[in-house]
């Protein structure tokens, strides 16, 4: 399991704050032999509840482009998915090397309600308040190396240091807005990819009565979210990958790791 902080890259923008949550599921490890392995963990968690708020700068066609300030408050709720597949060689004792295949999904459901900060007179016909249903998901996939180091301090106990770089170039946004005051419903798909890096330190104690080896430990894992967007309107089958630096997409994920692995 991982109790986790998050710095979402979907809240941000949004004005939400850092949450905090529960990763749990299973995992299984098994060595083909003295120097491969292959191991796979499915973690899944709910972030409810996340408060959102922001004040932003709307623009009404129908004032002639005139731009206004618009509050946004809601809450979100939030599913998180990760699921992780290595494959590992040890070159030593100590010193291993691993691929992988990692899977990342986030839905989430938010309601925003919205209003003007400002008198509008009543001969200007605009809403100035309201609300709307948000529903997104994202997901990606895609491999990643890293290598991994093992300091025995005592017979049973050990420290472990993982490091990894993650690389999801197959993936896919989705998101349906709903305007509650009109029924306005508009929903849309982009390709996006995800780069990112992973680092864990743990302590392990194996318990030669339970037959289990006990972990605890720290891991921090960030991610920049990379989106397709329409380029200029040009022709719209054609895609442009750029980072988007005004509004920068990245992702940090950190937080407290348990695991106990009962060996057959």
């Amino acid at each position: 399991m991982w109790y986790s902080w998050w710095d979402s890259f979907w809240a941000k923008p949004r004005g939400g704050e850092v949450n905090h949550g529960l990763l749990a599921g299973p995992a299984l490890s098994m060595n083909i032999n003295s120097s491969f392995s292959i191991s796979s963990q499915l973690l899944y968690g709910r972030f409810d509840d996340w408060t959102l708020e922001r004040r932003y700068i709307s623009t009404y066609e129908n004032l002639g482009n005139t731009t206004l300030p618009r509050d946004e408050d809601g809450v979100a709720d939030v599913e998180r998915l990760d699921s992780d597949t290595t494959f590992s060689y040890y070159v030593s004792r100590k010193f291993k090397v691993f691929l992988g295949f990692k899977y990342f999904a986030v839905r989430s459901e938010l309601r925003m309600n919205y209003f003007l900060p400002i008198e509008i007179p009543p001969s200007i016909s605009i809403t100035t308040s309201g609300s709307i249903d948000i529903d997104s998901v994202y997901y990606a996939m895609g491999p990643g190396f890293g290598i991994g180091y093992t300091i025995p301090l005592t017979n049973r106990l050990y420290l472990s240091l993982l490091s990894s770089c993650i690389t999801m170039p197959y993936g896919k946004f989705m998101r349906e807005v709903t305007d509650n005051n009109n029924g306005y419903v508009f929903s849309y798909n982009i390709p996006i990819a995800l780069y990112g890096a992973n680092v864990t330190a743990s302590l392990s104690y194996y318990s030669e009565h339970f037959r289990t080896t006990f972990v605890a430990g720290i891991r921090y894992q960030y991610l920049i979210i990379r989106t397709y967007r329409d380029y200029d309107g040009i022709d719209s089958n054609a895609y442009k990958l750029h980072t988007v630096s005004h509004n920068r997409l990245d992702d940090h994920f950190y937080g407290l790791t348990f695991a106990a692995m009962y060996y057959f």
